[in-house]
């Protein structure tokens, strides 16, 4: 068979095993593949339909309409869509998703397609970094089908598809950094493949994962660089020109990112306590059995690459001192407020106390263990039979406890058996696998079809999946079905918190609440008023609602129905709705205070259909009374981000809109640019003169956005030099 195998030419070689890997992506998905009703699944995790599908779809329909999305009309009151990194707006993949699959819409089936290609990504990736690494095929294919079908990309990064596309681009940085320090001429161009993986991850949208593969790679590259002499001056600047690049070419979605982030309530509501949950003490047994009191295992690599991992950790090369050190470290840091070594890294390590959730640093320690697992299967080749038999004893011994614990649980003690009777099955297996004297080909595909059935019988049975049946769709409540969707339709807002529960991007319905990781502080500081006076602001005409009313609002009872929780709502019609665009005629200044600004509006004297609440003095002073003249007409959306209508008034005019006031939104008057004005708690106002036919747009043209692609334009003529240098360089 070796013969057979080494006469085949090295390109062959590689194409063979891209396309094992492309067949194992098809058995491990093929329930999501088939066309076959009765077989096929759907992602179940109600994140993956309402954070992430919904934003994508709303992403694909504009795309496809040859617009950029920049603004959400039907999330939270309207918010910043390019600005919400979760939503990963400029992301590649995401524009070949909505150009290749998007023209009748994004389908969730598609959407599932493009989580499910992400894992075979990971594979590809990992096959070629462990190549240049190793220089083994074995060892490459291994280790890919270990980092692409573990516990951790199979599980919850699987169904928020931001995190897996930010935790895919791990293989490539690591091949970037690891081809600057070893290849002669590959400096620059290392480097450059490094800084765009990073930019991708960050593009990915899930700022959090791209800090720890970034930690991970610039302690990869002082290692690297230390054992391969070059001095800390080299090390420095590789890793300035990692990060500057990696930052510069993702600025269009970083420099958005950070404005809506500094504008959200999520930096300022959150302290310790909320960014360090972590996980318990018990999850760690993932390390060593699946699925024990819970559907997944974020940590689990297998028990043959278990065993792998622990003949890396004891026999392998220099480099497992740095994966032994990350395990250590991340299941440390991992376990959040539980540990104190969090403690410190909350305290001195940046951007740690920052995020919530320290228990997505299982990315880091689910990678450290595979690459010790493939130093192990680099040991383990190389190594006489009797090196090999100590391991043998450690995979039956591992076996025999795992037996005892699975008859325990089975006379009655609180634990499941079946995680326990898998394991001890499996170490039997590996512990013979181990102990063989072989280690040639045959060997390695042996142990790859151990790997195979281990990882895939436990990653494809987890809560993640459901059947496609109808009722494990979301769909829309027939009293909610006539509600306006498209944003030329738009001219009131739904309360859709009990009805619609946050998927008003789903259904394309302008809600007032919504989903996603970061509100805007203003819109939540709103929500304090009394509900009443927040419909009013926000130009709310339905309501969803499982409460009382509040007393004197003339609401018309529509319909009644149950929730996507069960729970009954009624849904209202308010009367007399406020307008999107309404104009007054009389104002009281809060002095530059939100809060008094909120009193204010607070106040049931204050009538606010005729008053606007103003954070600074207007300009010019208004007529207080409402003039015979007073009308906005054609009003229209354009688009999400230009709002245009024609007003007139026979006396100046504060124009008020429903709309948040977030930077990027400019006005014009009859083509001349007019100041945009903070009223009503951090809503939009425009001063008018009086006038017949004047013109009123609203356009949505974020300088954070602009000045951001100028920087990602930069980055890339100048990645473009460093290759071109890197070419003359190694020529």
């Amino acid at each position: 068979m070796r013969s057979a195998i080494d006469a085949v030419s090295p390109s062959l070689r590689h194409l063979i095993a891209a396309g094992v890997l492309c067949g194992l992506w098809g058995l491990f998905f093929w329930r999501i593949l088939t066309p076959n009703l009765l077989d096929r699944l759907i992602f179940a995790d109600v994140d993956f339909v309402q954070h992430y599908y919904a934003f994508a779809a709303y992403q694909a329909e504009r795309l496809r309409q040859g617009e950029l999305p920049l603004w959400n009309p039907y999330n939270h009151a309207g918010d910043p869509f390019a600005g919400n990194i979760q939503f990963a707006a400029f992301y590649p993949p995401r524009w070949i998703s909505a150009l290749l699959w998007g023209a009748d819409g994004l389908s969730q089936e598609e959407y599932q397609l493009e989580a499910a290609l992400h894992v075979l990504l990971a594979s590809l990736l990992m096959y070629a970094f462990l190549w240049r690494c190793t220089h083994s095929r074995s060892a490459a294919l291994v280790g890919s089908v270990l980092y692409a079908y573990s516990g951790y990309l199979t599980s919850y990064p699987l169904f928020q598809v931001s995190v897996i596309a930010s935790a895919v681009w791990l293989p490539l940085l690591l091949l970037g950094v690891h081809m600057s320090i070893t290849e002669r001429g590959a400096a620059f161009s290392g480097i450059v493949l490094g800084a765009a993986a990073v930019a991708l991850s960050l593009l990915g949208g899930h700022p959090q994962t791209t800090l720890y593969i970034t930690y991970l790679g610039a302690a990869y590259l002082f290692v690297q660089g230390a054992q391969h002499g070059l001095r800390w001056h080299a090390l420095l600047g590789r890793l300035a020109l990692l990060g500057g690049l990696g930052g510069a070419l993702s600025a269009v979605q970083l420099l958005p990112a950070l404005e809506l982030s500094r504008l959200s309530s999520r930096l300022i509501d959150y302290g310790y306590l909320d960014k360090g949950n972590g996980f318990q003490w018990v999850e760690l047994l993932h390390v060593f059995v699946p699925q024990v009191w819970t559907s997944i295992s974020p940590l689990y690599v297998g028990i043959g690459g278990l065993l792998l991992a622990l003949m890396g950790g004891l026999r392998g090369g220099r480099i497992r001192w740095l994966w032994l050190g990350v395990v250590v470290v991340g299941l440390f840091v991992g376990l959040g407020v539980n540990s104190a070594a969090y403690d410190l890294f909350y305290l001195v390590v940046p951007g740690f106390n920052v995020f919530r959730q320290q228990e997505r640093i299982a990315v880091l320690v689910s990678f450290a263990l595979i690459m010790l697992a493939v130093e192990g299967l680099l040991w383990w080749r190389s190594a006489p039979a009797e090196q090999r038999q100590p391991f043998l004893y450690a995979g039956a011994a591992f076996s025999a406890v795992t037996g005892a614990l699975g008859l325990a649980a089975a006379s009655g003690a609180p634990l499941p058996p079946n995680p326990f009777v898998f394991a001890t099955f499996m170490a039997l297996l590996a512990a013979i696998w181990a102990g063989q004297r072989s280690s040639g080909h045959r060997a390695t595909v042996v142990l790859l079809v151990l790997i195979v059935v281990d990882l895939f019988t436990v990653n494809t049975r987890q809560a993640g999946y459901q059947s496609d049946r109808s009722e494990h769709r979301v769909q829309l409540a027939e009293p909610l079905s006539a509600l306006p969707t498209a944003p030329t339709d738009i001219r009131w807002r739904v309360d859709g918190a009990a009805g619609l529960q946050g998927y008003g991007t789903l259904f394309r319905i302008p809600d007032i609440y919504g989903t996603g990781p970061f509100t805007l502080a203003s819109v939540d500081a709103l929500r304090t008023l009394p509900v009443d006076r927040f419909w009013e602001v926000l130009s709310v005409r339905y309501v969803t609602t499982a409460d009382e009313t509040p007393p004197g609002v003339p609401l018309m009872l529509l319909a009644e129905a149950a929730n996507y929780d069960g729970q009954r709502y009624r849904v209202y019609e308010l009367a007399d709705p406020r307008p999107l665009a309404h104009l007054v005629y009389d104002s009281r200044d809060a002095g530059g205070s939100p809060e008094f600004a909120r009193q204010i509006m607070a106040d049931p004297r204050v009538n606010l259909r005729e008053m606007a609440v103003t954070l600074q003095p207007l300009p010019a002073a208004l007529p207080v009374e409402r003039p015979t003249v007073s009308a906005v007409e054609d009003f229209q959306i354009l688009s999400p981000e230009v709002w245009t209508m024609t007003v007139h008034t026979s006396a100046p005019a504060l124009l008020t809109l429903s709309l948040v006031r977030y930077p990027g939104w400019e006005a014009s008057i009859n083509g001349q640019a007019a100041d945009v004005l903070d009223v009503n708690g951090g809503l939009v106002g425009v001063l008018l003169p009086a006038g017949e036919n004047l013109r009123v747009r609203l356009t949505f043209r974020p300088v954070s956005l602009m000045i951001g692609a100028a920087v990602t334009l930069s980055a890339l003529i100048v990645c473009g030099l460093l290759l071109t240098l890197s070419r003359r360089v190694s020529g």
